[in-house]
C-alpha cells in the first residue's frame, strides 16, 4: 500500500529548489553545485471544496478526486504497478515526477484562473 511519502519528501524538495526553471510545462529543480536536476510535472488540483461565501460543500468528489489524483500521482512516482501494471518499474524508465495542491475555487470559475 502506497504511503504518500513521495509525494511528501517531492513538495518538500520544490519548497527549498536553490532555483526552478522551467522548459514547457516541466520545472527543473537545480538541486545544489553538483549540478543534479529533477524534472517535475506540476498539476494543480482545482475543485470547490466550499460554496459560495465559502460555506462548506460536501459534495461527492471533491476529496474522492483529490485522493485519487494523489494516489495515481504516488503509483506514478515510484512505479508502483498494483493497479495499473504498465507502471511497474516506471520510475526507472521515466525521470519525471508529479506533483499537485489542492485550490478551492469556491464554486466561481474565476477562482480556477486567477
Amino acid at each position: 500500500m502506497s504511503s504518500l511519502s513521495t509525494s511528501i519528501s517531492l513538495s518538500k524538495r520544490i519548497a527549498a529548489a536553490p532555483q526552478i526553471s522551467k522548459s514547457g510545462n516541466v520545472n527543473i529543480l537545480e538541486k545544489g553545485d553538483d549540478n543534479i536536476r529533477e524534472l517535475v510535472a506540476y498539476l494543480p488540483y482545482l475543485f470547490e471544496f466550499a460554496a459560495y461565501e465559502y460555506t462548506p460543500n460536501n459534495a461527492i468528489g471533491q476529496y474522492e478526486g483529490l485522493a485519487a489524483i494523489l494516489l495515481a500521482m504516488e503509483h506514478l512516482n515510484t512505479g508502483n504497478g498494483t493497479i495499473v501494471p504498465e507502471l511497474d518499474g516506471i520510475e526507472q524508465r521515466c525521470p519525471l515526477k508529479f506533483t499537485t495542491k489542492a485550490f478551492d475555487t469556491g464554486g466561481q470559475q474565476r477562482m480556477g484562473i486567477d
